[in-house]
């Protein structure tokens, strides 16, 4: 008589079913990477699906998880995991992708001691990156990639501050200490704004062909 097999309920069991969604995601991240070495137009990429297309971040951070978990360092990730009997899963990936090599050491070993919810894992990295950035530690730039994440990411942050506080935050008004900047303040701020627009459309612009 054959019996009903049963499920897994082991947190081993749950680290392996877990590590198929991460291996996923590292693949998907090492294939673009192979197909597409340099500068490309997210939204255009070969095998991503239509819903895909719209998360260009994702994206970003699963080609910057392949660039950095090479080869043996990622199996030995997924090793070190499956030792602590913590299920990685493709939210762990995502935030260590976008972090420099200093502060990925640190949010591992809290990853793999923990297991913590994310909400939880973002509250430890934005304690360890802002302890470490109180100092003015620069930026460590090791590839083009990491260069254009990171230019990215302060151009975006400054468009969100002034499209919220400006005087053209959409269909809410600006915040009261717009007015309080002085006139060459706002002048000048404006005039980053533009910059910082054009600088996203550039960094999201198909490669041209060689």
């Amino acid at each position: 008589m054959k019996t009903k097999p049963t499920r897994p309920t082991t947190t081993q069991a749950k680290a392996s079913f877990q590590f198929e969604d991460i291996r996923a995601f590292h693949a998907k991240g090492r294939a673009s990477l192979s197909e597409y070495p340099g500068r490309v137009d997210y939204g255009k990429m070969k095998g991503t699906t239509p819903a895909e297309k719209s998360k260009l971040e994702l994206l970003r951070r699963a080609r910057r998880f392949a660039a950095t978990y090479k080869g043996t360092r990622f199996e030995s990730l997924l090793r070190r995991a499956e030792k602590a009997g913590c299920a990685l899963q493709v939210g762990y990936a995502y935030r260590l992708a976008g972090l420099e090599s200093a502060d990925r050491k640190a949010i591992e070993a809290f990853i793999l001691t923990h297991q913590p919810s994310l909400g939880e894992l973002d509250a430890v990295v934005r304690k360890q990156v802002g302890r470490r950035r109180q100092g003015g530690r620069r930026f460590k730039v090791d590839s083009v990639e990491m260069l254009r994440f990171h230019l990215s990411t302060l151009a975006s942050g400054f468009v969100r501050l002034v499209d919220a506080v400006g005087p053209d935050g959409g269909d809410k008004p600006g915040s009261p200490f717009w007015s309080e900047l002085t006139g060459k303040e706002r002048k000048h701020v404006a005039h980053v704004r533009q910059a910082a627009g054009r600088l996203l459309k550039e960094l999201n612009a198909p490669a041209q062909p060689l």
